[in-house]
């Protein structure tokens, strides 16, 4: 049978398509440690649209749970 979901936490509802060349130049900044916070909330809305697409392609329902924070307790976290 298969997976029929995909499941996706999320700060925020929010997506901005970029093209291929802005996706990558947040990406690089991202991994030399220089992305600023709008680069990063620019790439999660992105991203969001990529992963409706990919599970769409998949014939996949895509569950949101926006604004959800995980392991916000380190201690318990660690445990």
């Amino acid at each position: 049978m298969g997976a029929t979901a995909t499941d996706h936490g999320a700060y925020t509802a929010t997506t901005e398509l970029l093209s291929a060349a802005e996706a990558d130049a947040i990406f690089q900044r991202a991994l030399q440690a220089v992305a600023t916070e709008d680069d990063t909330n620019r790439f999660m809305g992105h991203m969001l649209i990529e992963m409706a697409r990919m599970s769409t392609e998949d014939g996949l329902v895509m569950q949101l749970h926006v604004g959800s924070f995980r392991n916000h307790n380190a201690a318990l976290f660690d445990r």
